[in-house]
């Protein structure tokens, strides 16, 4: 914050006095999207007010394409509205990309 004149300056009574007020940014809470598909993640991190950051693809067979594995910053945390959500999604396939088997 700052003041112009600068502050402990007497000024004559009846001079305009200009202040600089800083904003504190606006936070919200991150919403948990772990398991969630692609899409459903995407629209849930925007209405909360945050926006998608970059989305990675990573080989999994515990999770069918798409769906969230990890997102950063992690559910329940705190943010500056606007700030991105980052995504690691499983591609739904092996390491070496073949399809994953089911016993």
């Amino acid at each position: 914050m700052a003041s112009d004149p600068p502050a402990g300056l007497r000024e004559p009574f009846g001079l305009p006095v200009s202040l600089t007020v800083c904003d504190t940014p606006v936070t919200v809470t991150v919403p948990n999207v772990m398991g969630f598909d692609d899409q459903s993640a995407q629209n849930t991190i925007t209405a909360a007010g945050l926006t998608v950051g970059p989305v990675t693809m990573q080989a999994d067979c515990s999770a069918s394409f798409g769906d969230v594995l990890r997102q950063d910053p992690a559910g329940g945390t705190t943010a500056a509205t606007g700030s991105p959500v980052s995504l690691i999604e499983s591609t739904g396939r092996q390491a070496n990309g073949k399809p994953c088997v089911i016993d």
